[in-house]
């Protein structure tokens, strides 16, 4: 959860409208489930931005498991 607040810092006072998450593995099963369980630590980590946040969960293949690429998109005003 550390790393998570840390590479969200810059972005602090802003609201995530929806986030993807593509968790890293050669398998899709493990990959799909680690992007979940990022996904499930963001409200943790930062709940004023990711409060009533849209996510989905994605594999992205690749030999470096318990690694994710988490794209945020932020509501403009």
């Amino acid at each position: 959860m550390r790393r998570l607040r840390s590479v969200t810092a810059p972005y602090a006072g802003r609201q995530a409208a929806f986030v993807l998450t593509f968790g890293r593995h050669a398998d899709p099963g493990p990959g799909g489930e680690y992007a979940h369980e990022v996904n499930a630590l963001l409200a943790k980590a930062r709940p004023d931005m990711f409060k009533g946040a849209t996510t989905r969960d994605f594999w992205k293949g690749g030999a470096s498991a318990g690694h994710a690429d988490i794209e945020i998109y932020f509501y403009s005003y």
